[in-house]
């Protein structure tokens, strides 16, 4: 290309038009991109589940349930939660279930009547949890046992949000014995004194009395797997 003098000059760049259709793509493309990023985000970080730590002491008699309450929402508890599952982990010295319950508008210290502070006490899979209601562990064993269980784990769903997080009490420790001989006429039952598991904040109490001695050995056992999809809830075995 030359001038009118005849001299060679260097054409011209052509202009990048951010009209044209590949930038156009280009450029919803990222857009697009970004938010299923936010969105992935903000689905997989819901907001943390209360905990606290607490250690639970809880003592019972071979051949009865014992109830222990792990986790509760309190009033000011302002989220509506779908249980998928409940986690449990348990070190156990003998032979022992434990089975997670949803009570419904209440909560329980440590007793063998949940029917006195629990409206209803149902399988947690699939079911809503909201303020007032908390999450209790049904103990059962056939053998004296020391157990200590774990802070449990609530897998849920929440609007388009999930997650598996820890909750409620630190740990709890769990001491059975054998029931004990009644002596005739004395109207012994050998059933352990109930706890109610009502606080001004609303969370489970924990016993003061029936802390055990030494270190329970066993194996870890009794894992209910939970996962956004929906996993069983489980009892702990030795």
């Amino acid at each position: 290309m030359t001038d009118q003098d005849g001299a060679l000059r260097k054409p011209p760049l052509p202009r990048i038009s951010l009209q044209s259709r590949g930038w156009r793509i280009v450029i919803g493309l990222a857009g697009l991109l970004l938010l299923v990023g936010w969105l992935v985000w903000y689905a997989m970080t819901p907001e943390k589940l209360p905990t606290d730590s607490r250690t639970i002491s809880a003592s019972g008699v071979v051949d009865t349930p014992l109830y222990v309450g792990m986790f509760a929402a309190g009033d000011d508890f302002d989220r509506t939660l779908r249980i998928s599952g409940v986690k449990v982990h348990t070190t156990t010295s003998a032979k022992l279930s434990v089975t997670p319950l949803l009570c419904r508008r209440g909560t329980v210290g440590v007793t063998t009547r949940p029917e006195q502070f629990c409206s209803d006490l149902v399988d947690p899979e699939g079911q809503r949890l909201v303020a007032g209601d908390s999450i209790v562990l049904k103990i059962e064993s056939g053998e004296a046992a020391v157990a200590v269980v774990d802070q449990i784990e609530i897998a849920y769903r929440e609007d388009i949000r999930w997650d598996t997080q820890p909750a409620g009490a630190d740990k709890a420790i769990i001491t059975i014995t054998g029931r004990p001989d009644a002596e005739p006429g004395d109207g012994s039952t050998g059933v352990p004194s109930e706890t109610p598991g009502t606080t001004p904040s609303g969370t489970p109490t924990s016993t003061p009395s029936g802390t055990p001695t030494g270190t329970p050995s066993g194996t870890p056992t009794g894992i209910a797997s939970g996962s956004p999809s929906g996993a069983p809830t489980g009892s702990a075995t030795p």
